[in-house]
């Protein structure tokens, strides 16, 4: 858990920092990040997350997004916020199965605070760290119990895509990813 100024108050568990209390949020957001991971291409990896997630599960997002742990190594906001990269990394591992980033590729291009609502038990509040990469991947299967599907997408081609998907398949972005796209980061 952070304050608004990305001051580091302590400890809080994934499920704690969403839930709602007497339907509120927390007083403070918590740390996340969100990948944007490119080819060489300039196609952007995108997913479509789990239904078994908590919030906002089944809606299309960016390449990876998460929280760092709260540990030395990942909540280090020095050299380039090494912190969160790291937790990119680890993070990205798991969900996407992708085992060849290096902190060399990933570049943390700004913060952003917001809130969005997710259910009635679940919230949004974070301090989310926007990380860039541009790497080619080679193969890799993600963890289906994270993401549901994935595509790589040119960014001239990324509304048409997003339109597609919401007309054909009644499918949407996550909150984050709306106000990053709209914003045109």
């Amino acid at each position: 858990m952070v304050d608004e100024e990305d001051n580091v108050i302590g400890p809080i568990t994934k499920l704690e920092g969403h839930f709602l209390k007497d339907g509120k949020p927390l007083q403070h957001p918590h740390r996340a990040f969100s990948l944007f991971l490119f080819n060489q291409k300039n196609e952007l990896l995108l997913q479509q997350r789990s239904s078994k997630k908590i919030t906002f599960p089944n809606l299309w997002t960016n390449t990876c997004c998460s929280h760092p742990e709260h540990i030395d190594s990942e909540i280090d906001t020095s050299q380039d916020y090494i912190g969160p990269r790291r937790a990119a990394i680890r993070r990205t591992a798991f969900e996407m199965n992708i085992n060849d980033l290096e902190l060399k590729h990933l570049h943390c291009g700004s913060r952003i605070l917001y809130y969005a609502d997710a259910s009635e038990k679940f919230a949004e509040y974070e301090l989310d760290y926007i990380i860039f990469a541009k790497t080619d991947i080679e193969a890799f299967t993600p963890n289906a119990e994270e993401v549901k599907n994935y595509e790589y997408v040119g960014m001239k081609d990324l509304d048409d895509f997003l339109d597609e998907r919401r007309t054909k398949y009644n499918e949407d972005i996550t909150p984050w990813f709306k106000l990053l796209k709209d914003r045109k980061l």
